[in-house]
């Protein structure tokens, strides 16, 4: 199961993001899964990579639906405490909207 924010509905509907950094113990999805996220539809689950924080760039940022790289960052240290962020790995999940409770507009972008 994959919990995305109501606020970027919109965007992974118009396929403007398409990235998504989670702290875990373990991966949570795989490649290729499938998910159905309440309010949004259906998501599929294109890679999985364990990165590091010191490895996002702005266009990590910009696919997950941020600015940059900064915003980002306070985004991440606001959803997982630095115990927790200790305790985990950071994983980029890149995914594409399949549509569903909203149509997707666009094409599909490649996960980089």
């Amino acid at each position: 199961m994959l919990l995305m924010k109501k606020e970027f509905f919109e965007a992974i509907r118009q396929r403007r993001k398409t990235t998504t950094f989670r702290y875990w113990r373990r991966p949570m999805v795989a490649a290729g899964s499938v998910h159905r996220v309440r309010g949004l539809g259906v998501i599929r689950i294109e890679d999985i990579t364990p990165v590091t924080a010191d490895m996002l760039t702005d266009a990590d940022a910009q696919a997950d639906g941020y600015a940059d790289v900064a915003a980002l960052q306070d985004a991440l240290d606001t959803l997982y405490t630095p115990q927790q962020r200790g305790e985990r790995s950071l994983y980029r999940v890149c995914f594409a909207f399949e549509g569903g409770d909203g149509q997707a507009t666009g094409p599909a972008p490649k996960c980089s």
